[in-house]
């Protein structure tokens, strides 16, 4: 779930939080989409942080219940940039973004559902809606996108498994052997500080040195396009 400006001012201040107006315009979009599945009639019930297996904390952007939908199921809202958000139309969700989907998987298990809704909505729907002639693909409606996920044990104890490798890592001070090869790849996790780090240890030494592994994507989720 998004944090809250409120969270932002008071930990890192008004200038910091205003640098982070990428995370405050997904939390006012959360809102926004909140308030309108409400207003159509849907009930929504924000579960509060749960605890998975004491290696993975849940924070669910709500429980959503009521027309259309037999039984509740988990709900989370994404924000995207017309270029993220294209990405989310190309193929299945475990391909596009393996990360979204592990965390839809976990929460479900953290909040026994069996199904997951995520909206996704662009920054600017001018901009998506040129985007998507571009690329040449359709959308009923532009404004927001709907993607259903089904409960996957299997995925659910590999974000466990992987989890516990990070935390392993971590006590040890060592780093994690990436996957994927910056020749062939686009580095596919940018905002990360380490990204420095991370490449340039690989590249130095092919066997990744002291570096830990943690438990693999699997390949048939990787997308070769990326």
């Amino acid at each position: 779930m998004a944090q809250s400006p409120d969270q932002f001012t008071s930990r890192i201040g008004v200038k910091g939080a205003a640098q982070n107006w990428p995370a405050l315009m997904g939390y006012l979009g959360q809102e926004l989409s909140a308030n309108i599945l409400v207003q159509m009639g849907y009930t929504l019930v924000v579960p509060g942080l749960r605890i998975v297996k004491d290696v993975l904390s849940v924070h669910p952007d709500g429980i959503l219940a009521g027309l259309d939908l037999p039984k509740p199921v988990l709900w989370d809202s994404k924000l995207r940039n017309c270029y993220g958000f294209k990405d989310l139309l190309k193929g299945p969700l475990k391909q596009q973004d393996a990360g979204m989907y592990l965390q839809m998987q976990e929460g479900m298990q953290a909040t026994d559902t069996e199904r997951a809704l995520i909206t996704v909505h662009p920054h600017d729907l001018s901009t998506w809606k040129v985007e998507l002639s571009r690329a040449k693909l359709t959308l009923a409606e532009p404004a927001v996108h709907r993607i259903w996920v089904e409960r996957d044990e299997k995925a659910q104890q590999l974000a466990v498994d992987r989890a516990q490798g990070l935390l392993a890592a971590k006590a040890l001070g060592k780093m994690v052997r990436r996957e994927f090869n910056p020749a062939s790849n686009k580095f596919p996790c940018t905002y990360c500080p380490y990204m420095v780090a991370c490449v340039q240890a690989d590249l130095t030494d092919p066997t990744g040195g002291d570096m830990m592994t943690v438990t693999p994507i699997p390949e048939e989720w990787k997308n070769a396009d990326k």
